[in-house]
């Protein structure tokens, strides 16, 4: 599916036009997004744009990582778009091919995406973006991409504090499964804003010539809310590790009180099993053994026995 935004000084905003050519024009922008290429689509790009035999080649398969090619007149990028993140908690990424020229966006991708959806109705209802040109278009849209990682950083913010609460009070294995989901899924987002960080790097090098000089304040935001989003991703990574050394401290301190009293129990029935053990044989010739109160005398030396060595424990704090 193809949607065009059209801009120039004499008709303003043009939506979804039919003639591709205002793009040879240099005082008009040509915005041209494809959604799920066909065959067909990709032949318009080799057609009209002249793009480069590879750069189309990457616009067909998966990349899985960002990255920037400068051609002649017009850069290409693929960026990674965070989409959601599922019910198994796992987080899904979309891949946004973006063709960067002087007059020019080009943008291609295979899945649904909003945040593109709500940077064209604005440059509909807002003409101004688009006739401050293509790398204030492009800015546009790169802004909106990067804000989609910024509602995760919440919600994984409030995992963290109720994996806290609840590791403090009954530290379980579904908890220690959870921290393991969720350190992964900070490794993938350091593998993708990494590249990310790099890409805005070279965009913000002096002798990049697809960006104008009056609009690199607003890049560098953007890679400032790169940095911010890195910053915060080692952050959680830091909250993690201590979450999950005090799970093992707290499962550790809960087996050394279940060996504790594990142990103060076997240690009680220590004397009583040799108590019962002595008064346990049937020997004929034994102390005490036709006496009337002698049962009753072992279970009350029992009792005694049991009761001093309480009271030793409590003295010493064991329990």
């Amino acid at each position: 599916m193809i949607r065009t935004l059209a801009y120039t000084k004499d008709t303003g905003v043009r939506v979804n036009i039919e003639n591709k050519q205002p793009v040879t024009q240099q005082h008009g922008l040509l915005w041209l997004d494809i959604g799920n290429p066909t065959v067909e689509e990709y032949t318009l790009l080799e057609n009209i744009f002249k793009f480069h035999y590879l750069a189309i080649e990457d616009c067909r398969h998966l990349q899985n990582r960002s990255k920037l090619d400068e051609y002649s007149g017009y850069a290409f990028l693929i960026l990674q778009v965070l989409l959601a993140r599922n019910k198994r908690n796992r987080l899904e990424f979309g891949e946004l091919k973006v063709f960067l020229g002087e007059n020019y966006l080009v943008t291609i991708h295979h899945q649904p995406m909003s945040f593109l959806d709500e940077v064209y109705d604005r440059c509909q209802r807002k003409q101004e973006i688009m006739s401050k040109g293509a790398d204030f278009l492009f800015y546009t849209v790169l802004d909106a991409l990067v804000d989609q990682y910024l509602p995760f950083f919440d919600i994984i913010d409030e995992d963290v504090e109720r994996l806290e609460e609840t590791i403090f009070q009954d530290p379980t294995n579904e908890h220690l499964n959870e921290l393991f989901q969720l350190r992964k899924q900070l490794v993938v987002l350091r593998r993708v804003l990494s590249p990310l960080r790099d890409i805005l790097n070279m965009l913000l090098n002096p002798g990049a010539t697809y960006l104008t000089e009056k609009y690199r304040a607003y890049f560098l935001d953007i890679y400032d809310h790169v940095l911010r989003s890195l910053e915060m991703v080692d952050s959680f990574h830091d909250l993690l590790n201590g979450l999950f050394e005090m799970y093992l401290s707290l499962v550790s301190n809960r087996l050394n009180e279940l060996m504790k009293t594990l142990t103060i129990i076997a240690t009680i029935f220590m004397p009583l099993t040799l108590i019962s053990g002595i008064y346990g044989k049937n020997f004929e010739n034994f102390p005490e053994l036709k006496w009337r109160y002698g049962y009753y005398a072992a279970l009350g030396l029992m009792g005694v026995v049991t009761g001093i060595m309480l009271v030793f424990f409590r003295k010493k704090k064991w329990i």
